[in-house]
């Protein structure tokens, strides 16, 4: 039976052993210390530390993710209903996303949920709810703009893919990242979304796109001269 938990040196001899943990695994490199996850449709090697470790080799961190994106009329389905997410005395607020594959495909629940101005958790949390299946989760920020959180960074702790959705009202954007055990890493949003024409990827510089979000010529340039 696997270990919940496995530990391994990588040795320029060794290289990187299979994933066979239940959980996750620990990679000790020649660039730090990395941890290491699979789940259906997600593969991940994300760096917990960096430190210089002789001897050891290194390795590059990784971000698979192997089902379709998720389709745009569903990013503008959760931009539609984030934008119309009214609390009680008529102010905007937060509101929670999950999106499973299921049945070759995406399916989008909005579960039951606590809502405020600044924060959103969801009421069930059972091995059964969409919050134990879910592959993305995904919530708003209404006129803020999109950032992950110290809370964030507390609550997402999951073996998943975060996203949040800022400035919704004037300029949407949209920030994604990957997480394992409170590791993260931000990743370009068209990873996992098809994004409708207006909606900013926030892990690019609005330098670097044009005004519907997409890349200026020139940096595409710069992107082909390093690949």
């Amino acid at each position: 039976m696997p270990a919940l938990v496995e530990y391994h040196l990588i040795t320029p001899q060794s290289g990187i052993p299979p994933f066979q943990a239940h959980l996750y695994d620990y990679l000790f490199a020649g660039n730090g210390v990395l941890i290491r996850s699979k789940r259906p449709g997600l593969e991940v090697i994300l760096p917990v530390t960096t430190q210089e470790i002789r001897g050891l080799a290194p390795i590059e961190p990784l971000v698979r993710f192997t089902y379709p994106p998720v389709p745009q009329h569903l990013v503008e389905q959760i931009l539609w209903c984030a934008q119309g997410a009214i609390g009680e005395e008529g102010n905007p607020v937060e509101i929670l996303f999950h999106l499973e594959w299921r049945d070759e495909e995406w399916q989008l629940t909005i579960p039951e949920q606590k809502q405020t101005a600044t924060s959103v958790v969801p009421t069930d949390d059972s091995a059964g709810s969409s919050y134990a299946t879910a592959l993305i989760d995904l919530h708003s920020h209404h006129g803020m703009q999109a950032f992950f959180s110290a809370t964030d960074n507390r609550d997402e702790q999951g073996f998943r893919i975060y996203a949040v959705l800022g400035n919704i009202f004037k300029r949407p954007e949209l920030l994604v990242r990957v997480g394992c055990e409170g590791v993260h890493w931000i990743i370009p949003a068209t990873t996992v979304f098809e994004l409708p024409e207006g909606l900013i990827d926030a892990s690019i510089p609005l330098s670097e796109q044009d005004e519907d979000g997409d890349l200026n010529p020139e940096h595409d340039d710069e992107e082909a001269s390093e690949l």
